[in-house]
């Protein structure tokens, strides 16, 4: 039996029952792999994160109320899924002698011009590390806000703080990133100014 919508996997699940699970996976999975990768830049440590989060959902799924929205619900346990995960990379640090950056990064957007095309790679590329430079905090809430979608009551149900707060956060990341980007790529800020 494969359900056919997400309150019946959500059913599914709290009874044990996989074919659930597997729907859930399906529907959040790449959502999931994109908010973690922007966030730490890594695609083996964003893989095992979301697999973590996922077993975290099979773990408490129980306790999800269907009067609520699933995927906050899920996104915060991403997003705490994560945090884990840097506070004990702050304590065990793990030093790579190879960075490679093999997420696909699609925009939705195509063009025939090659130099267009290029240089709208670049200023995705800076822009990405212009968020890496963030707060925690200021990263999360970007992410989630330009790059997923949440509105701000979202991302505090998701992050565990108020709407103003997540409100405040995007507002200085955004600040920051401006900031940033004039004393590190002001080519980029010309370019869209």
């Amino acid at each position: 039996m494969t359900p056919s919508d997400e309150k019946e996997a959500i059913q599914l699940c709290q009874h044990h029952q996989e074919e659930g699970f597997v729907w859930l996976i399906h529907q959040y999975y790449i959502e999931a792999m994109r908010i973690v990768y922007l966030i730490i830049r890594n695609q083996d440590d964003a893989d095992d994160i979301v697999q973590e989060s996922f077993v975290q959902v099979w773990k408490s799924i129980h306790r999800f109320r269907q009067q609520h929205s699933f995927r906050p619900w899920f996104m915060h346990i991403v997003v705490n899924t994560l945090r884990t995960h840097q506070r004990t990379l702050a304590r065990h640090p793990v030093v790579s002698l190879e960075h490679i950056d093999t997420c696909d990064n699609q925009t939705g957007q195509s063009t025939t011009d090659p130099v267009a095309y290029s240089e709208q790679q670049e200023a995705e590329q800076e822009i990405l590390q212009a968020i890496t430079m963030l707060t925690p905090l200021q990263r999360e809430a970007i992410i989630l806000h330009y790059y997923s979608g949440y509105t701000a009551p979202e991302i505090a149900q998701i992050v565990g703080c108020r709407p103003d707060a997540v409100r405040r956060r995007i507002h200085d990341g955004v600040v920051a990133l401006e900031r940033i980007l004039h004393q590190h790529s002001s080519w980029l800020t010309e370019m869209y100014s």
